[in-house]
């Protein structure tokens, strides 16, 4: 009874196939989980770059847009200030400042003070509460 010696070398035939299959599907498994962890990384690396591009051309116009509209609001004040002569004086520099800006200037301290002494007659200081006996 020569049947236990080749069912014994049937079986390690099969484990064997059954080995090398597993070890080739494990290394498959392998190199597609390498190919998808690389174009991940590739993914993150062209959007990361895509960011940072939008970030600057973003942050390039906001600059000028801010640029633009700090030059038409300095524009638009010289415009409403040149009827006084007051836009000669800022664009040409050669001009005394007129005299009602003058005044105004002169006037800003008494201003102040007239503020700061009404503010000082406002007691805020807590009050001490007596209660009736």
């Amino acid at each position: 009874m020569n049947r236990w010696p080749a069912a014994e070398e049937r079986a390690r035939d099969i484990a064997r196939v059954v080995a090398e299959t597993a070890g080739a599907g494990s290394a498959a498994i392998s190199r597609q989980f390498e190919a998808v962890r690389a174009s991940a990384e590739e993914e993150r690396r062209l959007t990361a770059e895509a960011l940072n591009e939008l970030y600057q051309q973003s942050t390039q116009e906001i600059g000028c847009d801010v640029q633009a509209v700090a030059a038409d609001r300095f524009a638009t004040m010289v415009a409403e200030h040149e009827g006084n002569g007051f836009g000669n004086c800022i664009t040409s520099g050669s001009s005394p400042p007129p005299t009602s800006f003058a005044a105004g200037v002169l006037e800003m301290p008494q201003e102040s003070a007239e503020n700061t002494s009404q503010m000082r007659k406002v007691d805020c200081r807590p009050r001490s509460r007596r209660w009736p006996n």
